[in-house]
């Protein structure tokens, strides 16, 4: 659940990381990567 803070990125709700976040870089890059993917998937139907 921690690594949902990386999901609400409005202004004015800045979050202090530390080491406890590490894990999370990863499924960060995970996530990018199934966007990425999904996006050119979308557009290249068009």
């Amino acid at each position: 659940m921690k690594c949902l803070t990386f999901c609400d990125q409005r202004l004015g709700r800045p979050t202090q990381l530390d080491m406890s976040y590490v894990p999370c870089f990863d499924r960060f890059e995970n996530m990018k990567a199934c966007f990425w993917h999904d996006l050119t998937r979308f557009y290249k139907k068009k």
